[in-house]
């Protein structure tokens, strides 16, 4: 093999391998100890995705965050009550790395969603907020999609269907799952889920399509729901271990592939200018 090519493949080999390291769980929640009072949330990592889940804290975030996001280049983004501001955090340690003010964004956001580096989408519960809100992160502005309706407020977060980025899901405080349509800037009830505390969590893992959910519970343990997309019907399978569950955001798959893609495609240039040099 020629020696230059093999430097490049060894060069894909070790940054996919350091991405890899850097998420160290699939699926990602924050809770808080004291329900409704404005303390800081932890960070945690659930293993596997599934029945036997298990909870495992990273670390705090800093503040009373209600819901986080993550990229598809690993950053932790999170949201809370304060009007007009997100924070990006450390996935490896749940450490405020970067607070951030976004022009537009209406206070009780507790809902986030990433589409891609620079876009975010968030939902809240009260006020303007109900509003679905999408996020420029280049030019750090908030602006209005679809709403509002205090129907449509938000029970806790929302969830990019990976096979239609088009296709945003939510749970709202009534317990009805629901479906955002991003380009028609609409909304519809997908169906009603079982009575709950509180559903908060939501995201799809992006390996398997799978939809998932948390439930917050005061008293008891919260639970880990598989939810079906088109019927709102739910599947109990696990207590992660652990109370006042908030929100999940899982780790976008493939990003060691997209990473290899895209350093596979540089090296390739490189390889060829210099067999052509």
């Amino acid at each position: 093999m020629n020696v230059h090519l093999k430097t490049v493949l060894c060069a894909c080999a070790v940054s996919i391998a350091s991405a890899s390291a850097l998420a160290q769980y699939a699926m990602y929640g924050i809770r808080t100890t004291s329900p409704g009072v404005n303390t800081d949330s932890t960070l945690f990592g659930v293993s596997p995705i599934g029945g036997g889940a298990t909870a495992t804290t990273v670390g705090s975030i800093g503040y009373w965050g209600l819901d986080i996001a993550i990229t598809p280049s690993l950053d932790l983004w999170s949201v809370g009550q304060t009007a007009g501001q997100i924070r990006r955090h450390s996935i490896t340690t749940g450490a405020t790395l970067q607070t951030v003010a976004i022009s537009g964004l209406p206070a009780n956001n507790n809902s986030l969603e990433a589409l891609d580096d620079n876009t975010l989408f968030a939902w809240g519960y009260s006020g303007d907020a109900m509003r679905l809100q999408q996020i420029n992160l280049l030019t750090q502005t908030a602006t209005f999609i679809t709403g509002p309706t205090s129907a449509a407020a938000a029970g806790g977060d929302l969830a990019l269907d990976p096979t239609d980025s088009n296709a945003l899901y939510g749970i709202t405080t009534s317990d009805q799952l629901i479906r955002f349509d991003i380009s028609g800037a609409s909304w519809s009830v997908v169906g009603s889920l079982p009575s709950a505390p509180l559903w908060t969590g939501l995201d799809f893992d992006h390996a398997t399509g799978k939809l998932y959910a948390f439930t917050y519970s005061e008293s008891s343990g919260s639970g880990l729901y598989e939810i079906n997309k088109s019927t709102a019907a739910a599947t109990w399978l696990a207590w992660p271990g652990g109370t006042e569950y908030l929100g999940m955001a899982t780790v976008p798959e493939p990003h060691e592939y997209a990473m290899l893609a895209g350093l596979g495609l540089l090296g390739f240039a490189v390889y060829r200018r210099r067999m052509k040099a």
